[in-house]
């Protein structure tokens, strides 16, 4: 399997763990305040969804969005991992780590060193 592909699979686990946590979440620990739990929807599921399909295609800037989106998740996860569920939060920011490194390993790009040989030495 190529680095690219790990890094897909990677995503994409973790994206739809993710938005299967959070939905769980949301609709285990509802409140009576409906705002309140439409902000922890709206904060936590819609950028996921938002992303999800144009991941599934494979499009890099869907790819960097998500890469730039999974520290917020790491920093929800950390949250709850210190209010009272220590475990949930834990899974929550294990599945954001898996979310960070599989985007990055999709997306990164070797560099071409004779490429840059060439560069130099054109340049003097």
């Amino acid at each position: 399997m190529s680095r690219q592909k790990a890094g897909y699979l990677a995503t994409i686990i973790s994206l739809f763990t993710l938005i299967a946590s959070y939905a769980t979440l949301i609709w285990l620990y509802r409140t009576g305040n409906i705002m309140q739990m439409l902000t922890g929807a709206l904060l936590t599921l819609a950028p996921l969804l938002l992303f999800a399909h144009r991941a599934i295609r494979a499009e890099r800037r869907a790819f960097a969005a998500l890469a730039l989106l999974a520290p917020v998740y790491l920093l929800i996860g950390g949250i709850i991992w210190l209010w009272d569920y220590p475990l949930i939060g834990a899974w929550l920011s294990f599945w954001a780590i898996v979310l960070e490194v599989g985007t990055i390993v999709h997306n990164y790009k070797k560099r071409d060193k004779s490429k840059k040989r060439r560069s130099s030495t054109q340049g003097s």
